[in-house]
């Protein structure tokens, strides 16, 4: 026969008290957050690491052939045939440190690499490095995250199955609206130095088309700049000298 004693009833009472309490304060904090959230931090394009590239084209997939849009935000390649998309693959970019390439690119070679490359690589034409679409031996983070050195991973079978279905010269435009936003100084390339050094030749203040490296002549056009505005010249290219940038060229 079980025994119930009047003491462990209260007990379990008091626990389950406990628990409900608990509870209450979580939901509680977690609606608190969200309010607080909505009320003080404001949308992700008002925030300075947001860095919003707006230099790049519109993608326009091709009419004829095959074309590829590797889109970073939402960590897919679609791949489109004659215009329409004929197959879309989880992918992974680049991270804040090493953003990937964007904008408008070419593919200019395909080879079976290595195993740290899945056996796959596709190269595109940019400029400022060597940069392309490969494997990976971290396939966890494809489709999750970017966290690449700027190249585009993808998981080794579906990048053997993309290899076969490219070719030389196959346009491949890559995009990422949410950018963090990196200060940019000499020794530095990339898509975020490109959009700099246009703004600075639209400015007057180089003379070089834009590569996306940031050389002596970038930091020199970039303390010329900082100087002419009052700002303190260093060379580098923060928060402050981009938005100053853009506002001179709006």
């Amino acid at each position: 026969m079980v025994v119930i004693r009047r003491r462990d009833i209260l007990d379990a009472l008091a626990l389950l008290g406990v628990l409900i309490g608990i509870a209450a304060v979580s939901i509680a904090f977690m609606f608190l957050e969200g309010w607080m959230i909505h009320k003080y931090i404001p949308d992700v394009e008002q925030l300075p690491w947001y860095w919003n590239y707006h230099m790049a084209p519109a993608f326009s997939p091709s009419e004829s052939g095959r074309s590829v849009l590797v889109d970073l935000d939402a960590l897919t390649l679609t791949v489109y045939k004659d215009g329409e998309v004929e197959k879309t693959f989880p992918c992974s970019g680049g991270k804040k440190s090493t953003p990937s390439p964007l904008g408008q690119w070419q593919t200019t070679y395909e080879g079976d690499w290595g195993e740290g490359f899945g056996g796959s690589w596709i190269a595109i034409n940019c400029p400022w490095g060597k940069f392309g679409i490969h494997g990976t031996i971290e396939p966890w983070t494809i489709g999750k995250v970017n966290a690449s050195h700027g190249c585009i991973r993808m998981l080794n079978s579906d990048v053997a199955e993309l290899k076969k279905m490219l070719s030389w010269g196959t346009p491949v435009y890559i995009k990422y609206d949410g950018i963090p936003f990196r200060a940019m100084k000499s020794g530095m390339t990339g898509s975020d130095v490109v959009e700099v050094q246009e703004l600075l030749y639209d400015l007057g203040y180089t003379s070089f088309e834009p590569d996306g490296v940031f050389g002596v002549g970038t930091e020199a056009a970039v303390k010329k700049f900082q100087t002419d505005n009052g700002m303190y010249a260093d060379g580098v290219v923060g928060w402050g000298t981009i938005e100053a940038l853009r506002s001179k060229t709006d």
